[in-house]
C-alpha cells in the first residue's frame, strides 16, 4: 500500500498509454479530414447557371450534314463468368438500343 499518497506505478502507466492512444486517434482523425478521404461522396450541385442554346438562324442544308453509322456496341458477354446473373438477350437488346439512341 502506498502511504505517500502517490498513484501506483501500473495505474500511471495505463493512464499515460490511454492518453497517448487518444492523442494518436485525434491526430489520425485530423489527417483523414485534412486529406479529404472522409469526403468520398459524390459532389453536389449547389447552383446552376443557365446557358442559352446557340441555334442557327436558318436550317442546315442536308448536304452539309455528316452521314455516320454507329455499329452495335460490344455486349460484354465474353467478360462474364458462369456464376454471373446475366441475361444475354437483354445485353444484346441493350447494345442495339443504345446504338440507335446515339445515331
Amino acid at each position: 500500500m502506498n502511504t505517500d499518497g502517490s498513484k501506483a506505478p501500473g495505474k500511471v502507466a495505463r493512464q499515460v498509454a490511454r492518453q497517448g492512444l487518444l492523442l494518436l486517434s485525434g491526430m489520425l482523425v485530423l489527417v483523414i479530414g485534412a486529406t479529404g478521404v472522409a469526403e468520398a461522396g459524390p459532389d453536389k450541385i449547389t447552383s446552376a447557371t443557365l446557358v442559352p442554346i446557340r441555334t442557327p438562324a436558318e436550317p442546315i442544308p442536308a448536304e452539309a450534314l455528316l452521314d455516320i453509322a454507329i455499329p452495335p456496341m460490344n455486349d460484354g458477354l465474353d467478360l462474364t463468368d458462369e456464376d454471373d446473373t446475366v441475361f444475354p438477350e437483354v445485353r444484346i437488346a441493350e447494345t442495339i438500343y443504345f446504338s440507335n439512341q446515339l445515331a
